[in-house]
């Protein structure tokens, strides 16, 4: 892509001690999904709008500027985990997730804070939000590949096998207390696209509340 654009979106990130448990899911679980790339544990994060590609970096300040107006009065909240699932519900899964519990309406609504602010600015998302963290998604080469086993039972197993290795009971998952974390920011994030996977880049931070003015900022962990 251009020096002058890039791929972005906002974000809310997630604690270390929750990265941290979730990396031990998933390195519990990739064996038993082959098919799959899991996310690095420094790469967990939960998307709020998917502003696209080909995004001038003239329009960083002004975007910020819209975010930080978006969420001033909107006070910091926690965030626990939720129930397993994967997109699309039925035929062949493309993103396994962990769904979010605890904080979910607070979440909902800052989602829609920030896509009525920058839909104003021209970035419209189709899709309703829906608010989740990616495990894995499917490998390119696995996804048009005719799959001739039980796809239904495929879905199944993750949330089955994700439950148990979140240490939950039955779905939909009450989130244990290290399964809480505290959301004070949202992210400005540059997604940088490559053969081995995206990395991603802080472009700018967001305090929510009147905590202070946004920041801009290099690559680092989200």
């Amino acid at each position: 892509m251009e020096k002058d654009r890039f791929r972005g979106f906002v974000a809310v990130g997630v604690s270390g001690e929750v990265r941290d448990l979730l990396g031990s899911v998933a390195s519990r679980l990739a064996p038993r999904f082959p098919q799959y790339r899991f996310v690095s544990c420094e790469n967990l994060h939960i998307t709020l709008l998917f502003l696209g590609d080909g995004i001038e970096r003239n329009m960083t300040e002004v975007i910020l500027s819209s975010l930080y107006d978006a969420v001033r009065g909107v006070s910091a909240f926690d965030l626990g985990l939720g129930a397993p699932g994967s997109f699309p519900e039925t035929g062949t899964p493309r993103v396994l997730y962990i769904g979010i519990g605890a904080g979910r309406d607070r979440l909902e609504d800052l989602a829609r804070k920030v896509r009525r602010s920058l839909s104003v600015l021209g970035f419209h998302e189709d899709k309703p939000f829906q608010a989740h963290i990616t495990l894995a998604r499917r490998k390119r080469e696995n996804r048009f590949r005719r799959h001739t086993g039980n796809l239904s039972d495929e879905s199944s197993l993750w949330r089955e096998t994700a439950v148990r290795a979140l240490g939950k009971d039955d779905p939909p998952c009450c989130p244990a207390t290290k399964a809480i974390w505290r959301v004070a920011e949202i992210l400005l994030m540059e997604s940088i696209l490559a053969p081995q996977g995206a990395s991603y880049e802080v472009l700018g931070r967001i305090p929510l509340g009147d905590a202070g003015v946004w920041e801009t900022s290099g690559r680092t962990d989200v």
